[in-house]
């Protein structure tokens, strides 16, 4: 349906069309035969189908012998790695764009030398990186993780005042960029709490139940994210998710509220 950029949401168009994307893609179709096109585009629409995220560049894997790419290589390229790149990723751009749903990209641009990499951060959990050592391939690409340990409000004044203010700081970006028109309060008392136990700390956790609860509320016409959103999203997400055994937003639960 269409392409969109990940912090605007913007539509993203006309990359296969200007700049020097557009010249390569123009000269992958006019040097390819209709029916190696037509390959190449049947192979992605098979690979993205049902599929919630993917990365252009681990898509085609490393030979590309006797698959529907090599004409990529062979003749579209004319031999260049660094041209059938190039047109593998457009080919990629056109099937994401004839997608019928709508997706999301982190960067985009309509050619350049600047352009051609992309760094990749990835984020997750401690429970991540078991991921990660049973992955080495992955691992050897990688830099020096970057630890960043779960804020700990019991034990730590200074983490209760940290997670209270990234609680006010996400608030406060919802209406900054219009997701609700007047503020959802994460940092009122019953509401803070109710996060932090949903959340275990984890600041992360806490924007992906917002990133939850939004729609609701948008779909209710609400002005803001309410409790009411937050308690759907942690019965229908976090416990389905094994982040929590019970709705806190609707039970009760001690309160910290000191040094906020």
């Amino acid at each position: 349906m269409t392409i969109r950029d990940l912090d605007s949401g913007r539509h993203v168009s006309g990359v296969l069309d200007r700049g020097e994307r557009g010249v390569t893609f123009k000269r992958a179709l006019s040097r390819m035969s209709e029916a190696d096109v037509a390959a190449v585009r049947t192979a992605l629409d098979e690979r993205i189908e049902g599929s919630r995220i993917e990365t252009s560049a681990w898509m085609p894997g490393s030979d590309w012998r006797g698959t529907p790419w090599q004409p990529i290589y062979d003749v579209g390229a004319r031999g260049s790695f660094e041209q059938a790149a190039m047109m593998f990723g457009l080919f990629v751009w056109e099937a994401f764009d004839r997608h019928p749903a709508d997706w999301f990209t982190t960067r985009f641009s309509a050619g350049g030398e600047e352009d051609r990499f992309v760094p990749l951060i990835l984020v997750g959990d401690e429970k991540a990186e078991v991921f990660f050592r049973k992955n080495p391939k992955l691992s050897a690409r990688l830099g020096t993780p970057l630890r960043l340990e779960p804020l700990d409000p019991d034990s730590s004044d200074l983490d209760l005042k940290l997670f209270a203010r990234f609680c006010d700081a996400l608030d406060k970006a919802l209406v900054h960029c219009g997701a609700t028109s007047a503020p959802s309060g994460f940092r009122n008392d019953d509401t803070l709490d109710a996060l932090l136990i949903v959340s275990g700390g984890h600041v992360g956790r806490v924007a992906r139940l917002v990133e939850e609860a939004l729609p609701e509320a948008i779909w209710r016409g609400a002005n803001s994210v309410e409790p009411y959103d937050l308690s759907n999203a942690t019965r229908t997400y976090a416990v389905q998710n094994g982040w929590i055994s019970c709705d806190p937003f609707s039970t009760p639960y001690a309160r910290r509220s000191a040094g906020r």
